[in-house]
């Protein structure tokens, strides 16, 4: 659960019955980030990273972050990041799938 100036509206996002909430903090020396979803009981409960450091989101379908993006000094590069998106889609088409792949070995440096 937050703390501080963050209670009110993680309060009333609650209420509102917000499906998902994050709460990133990039400020240095206390970047974090914390997921909730809204449980069947209305309350907000923690949401866990994958063993890699990601967040898979409930609300928007095959959509996820690696959290270590975030605090990263440069973003990574914006194409790569849509490729794998979209190669972590299971019903992506093999003709989509391939152009997605040779997209993601491009701007990986793994032609």
């Amino acid at each position: 659960m937050p703390n501080g100036h963050r209670v009110y509206k993680f309060t009333e996002y609650e209420r509102a019955g917000v499906r998902e909430y994050w709460i990133v903090d990039p400020r240095p020396h206390q970047q974090q980030a914390d997921f909730y979803v809204l449980g069947d009981d209305g309350a907000f409960s923690p949401a866990p990273l994958d063993e890699n450091g990601i967040y898979h989101a409930t609300v928007l379908p095959h959509f996820w972050l690696k959290v270590a993006w975030l605090w990263q000094k440069e973003l990574p590069n914006s194409q790569l990041v849509l490729a794998e998106f979209m190669l972590s889609v299971p019903e992506l088409p093999a003709e989509a799938r391939a152009a997605y792949q040779a997209f993601y070995n491009y701007f990986s440096g793994k032609q």
